[in-house]
């Protein structure tokens, strides 16, 4: 049940519709009870819908291979930004846009983690380090166009290079 208010969250946001409860459970034939049963808010949804997708990234990312992962997880926000986009254009508009960026820092956070970077820099530097590479990504998927996602391995190799 939660798959399918979450896929018809995605597609009244696709398009374009205002995005309410009233409007999410009409598009899906549920009562109210039932999407509140499932979740708190549309910011929970917004959360649950990331959570998912943030999984699903995990698993398809060569981890071993930094380059492709930085490729892919640039063509996931692209495809990912209109949805963003348009849960900033209802009432959860901050609640949903910190959601999005928490998203992005755990993503960097469990990186660095896994990965063991860091181990000679304090809790306070990785913090900074995590917020900066996280705020440059979310800055960059916010301006890439249609051109951008033509040179993709580019711009990945690019910000591979910055990085390492």
């Amino acid at each position: 049940m939660k798959k399918t208010i979450a896929e018809a969250c995605l597609k009244l946001l696709a398009d374009s519709k205002k995005l309410t409860v009233t409007d999410i459970v009409e598009s899906c034939n549920i009562t109210r009870q039932t999407f509140y049963y499932h979740f708190e808010d549309i910011p929970d949804l917004f959360r649950w819908i990331l959570e998912r997708g943030k999984d699903e990234l995990k698993k398809r990312i060569d981890l071993s291979d930094k380059e492709t992962a930085i490729k892919y997880l640039l063509l996931m926000g692209y495809q990912v930004r209109p949805y963003i986009e348009g849960g900033l254009k209802t009432n959860y508009r901050d609640e949903i846009a910190n959601i999005f960026d928490e998203h992005v820092y755990s993503l960097f956070q469990e990186a660095i983690k896994n990965r063991k970077l860091y181990i000679d820099k304090s809790v306070f530097e990785i913090d900074v380090i995590v917020r900066y590479h996280a705020s440059a990504l979310i800055g960059l998927i916010k301006s890439l166009d249609e051109d951008d996602i033509k040179y993709i391995d580019k711009i990945a190799n690019i910000i591979y290079k910055e990085l390492t």
